[in-house]
C-alpha cells in the first residue's frame, strides 16, 4: 500500500512539472525572433537623439517605416519615444528618447532578501544598459506627444517640485559578510550581505558629507528625507554617532560584529541651508570600528528655476 501511494505521488509530480516550468517567465517574453532589433548603449542618465542619418547608415529602414511604427525596449519593457514625425522621415527627422544608465534594479534580484543590497543606484556587473529599437513589432510602441500650451482656467500655482541629490559612493567594493576560518575571511559565492560598491572605509574616524541645495524651499511645512546605507565592516565592537546640521543627533548606537544599517530621517526643510553637512563618527570603544558609507541620498523641496 505504502510503495503505491509513493508511486502515484510521484508520478502528480511529474505531470505537474510541465505546468509549474510552463508558468516560468526569464525576460526575454518580449522578443520576438523574427524581427531585427537594434540595440543603443547608454552610459549616462540623459535625452538622446538618434537622427536620420544614424538610422539610415545603420541600415535601418527609414525609407518604409513610418515613425509611428518603431517601438523602444529597454529591461523588457515598451519605453516611451518622441519621433519627429508620424510618416516616412526625412533628411531632418530623428528618435529621442529619456536613456537612463544601468543601476541595481536588476541585480536586485541576486539577492537572496532584498534588504541586503546596500547600494541601489550602482550596478555590480556594470553601468551600461541597452535600449532596443525594433519596429512593426506585436507590442505597440508608446511615444511623446507635443500638446498645446493651455494657459486658460489654470489651476493654483505649484510653489515647489521634490528633486534628490543623491552622493557618489562606488570607489570602494565590500566582498559582503566575511566568514573568518583561523583568521582567514572567507566569502560566500553568492551576492551576499551589503555586497556592493560604496565609498572608501573608515575606522575611528569622522566623514563628513556635503550637500548643496540649489533652488531649496525652506518651510516648516515642508518636509526633506535623508537615507543613509551604512555597513560595519569589522568583527568588533562598534559605537556610531551621526549628526545633520544643527538638529540634534539622530542616533547614538552601539553594537557587535558585522552589521548593514539602512536609516531614514525626514525633518522639516526649514532646517536645510544652502550647504548642509552630515558627520558620521565611528567612535568606539576599542581599536578597530570599520565602516563603509554604501549609499547616502537627499530628498528635498525645489522651487522651479531648473537652471539651480
Amino acid at each position: 500500500m505504502k510503495s503505491s501511494v509513493t508511486f502515484r505521488f510521484f508520478l502528480a509530480l511529474l505531470l505537474a512539472m510541465p505546468l509549474y516550468m510552463q508558468a516560468q517567465t526569464y525576460g526575454n517574453e518580449w522578443i520576438d525572433y523574427s524581427k531585427t532589433y537594434y540595440k543603443i548603449k547608454v552610459a549616462r542618465d540623459g535625452i538622446y537623439r538618434i537622427p536620420y542619418s544614424v538610422l539610415s547608415a545603420a541600415n535601418i529602414p527609414v525609407t518604409s517605416v513610418a515613425g509611428s511604427q518603431f517601438t523602444m525596449f529597454c529591461k523588457g519593457e515598451v519605453v516611451p519615444i518622441y519621433v519627429s514625425t508620424t510618416g516616412l522621415m526625412g533628411n531632418n527627422d530623428y528618435i529621442e528618447f529619456i536613456g537612463k544608465k544601468n543601476d541595481g534594479s536588476v541585480d536586485l534580484q541576486m539577492f537572496e532578501d532584498p534588504f541586503l543590497q546596500a547600494n541601489p543606484s550602482y550596478s555590480l556587473i556594470t553601468d551600461t544598459i541597452s535600449y532596443f529599437l525594433a519596429w512593426n513589432t506585436i507590442q505597440p510602441g508608446k511615444f511623446f506627444s507635443a500638446i498645446p500650451n493651455d494657459l486658460t482656467n489654470l489651476p493654483n500655482k505649484e510653489i515647489f517640485c521634490t528633486t534628490t541629490i543623491t552622493q557618489s559612493t562606488n570607489g570602494t567594493y565590500n566582498q559582503g559578510k566575511p566568514a573568518v576560518l583561523a583568521g582567514v575571511s572567507l566569502y560566500e559565492s553568492m551576492f551576499d550581505d551589503a555586497e556592493g560598491y560604496g565609498d572608501a572605509t573608515f575606522n575611528l574616524a569622522n566623514k563628513t558629507y556635503s550637500f548643496a541645495t540649489p533652488g531649496l524651499v525652506a518651510s516648516s511645512a515642508l518636509n526633506f528625507t535623508l537615507k543613509l546605507n551604512l555597513v560595519s565592516t569589522s568583527i568588533s565592537d562598534h559605537r556610531l554617532r551621526i549628526s545633520f546640521n544643527a538638529l540634534p543627533v539622530l542616533i547614538d548606537t552601539s553594537y557587535y560584529g558585522y552589521r548593514l544599517n539602512k536609516w531614514e530621517w525626514t525633518n522639516t526643510s526649514n532646517n536645510l541651508n544652502a550647504n548642509n553637512t552630515l558627520n558620521i563618527s565611528a567612535i568606539g570603544p576599542g581599536s578597530i570600528d570599520r565602516n563603509q558609507v554604501m549609499f547616502l541620498s537627499l530628498t528635498y523641496p525645489h522651487n522651479f528655476n531648473v537652471s539651480g
